[in-house]
């Protein structure tokens, strides 16, 4: 199954994907703006939820769509980037799972999560 996650290279991200790995079946790509190793298993691609066609680039032929992508706590970024981040963002992701007909998305965020 090809799935997308989108801030894979974050904290919650990286476990996300170590526990992906452990299954072949799954086929992985990460949209975020923060580079990933060059080698191995997983397509990290550096870019940006906030623009649509990124996104969509990054989801075409994606199955499912797990994302976390998200300023985590609105205190470490300025209130528009938050904003346009978590908001804009997320419709972004929601939007082109919409347009590409991908059934399948989870999404999370929470700065609860990592405490």
């Amino acid at each position: 199954m090809k799935l997308l996650l989108t801030g894979g290279a974050g904290k919650v991200g990286q476990a996300i994907v170590r526990e992906l790995l452990n299954n072949p079946a799954y086929e992985i790509t990460v949209l975020d703006r923060t580079p990933g190793p060059e080698r191995g298993p997983v397509n990290y691609l550096v870019g940006d939820i906030q623009d649509l066609g990124q996104v969509m680039e990054a989801m075409a032929g994606a199955e499912a769509v797990i994302h976390l992508a998200a300023v985590h706590n609105p205190n470490i970024a300025p209130t528009t980037v938050t904003y346009q981040t978590n908001v804009v963002g997320t419709f972004n992701v929601h939007h082109a799972a919409f347009r590409l007909g991908v059934k399948r998305v989870v999404s999370a965020s929470s700065n609860a999560i990592v405490g």
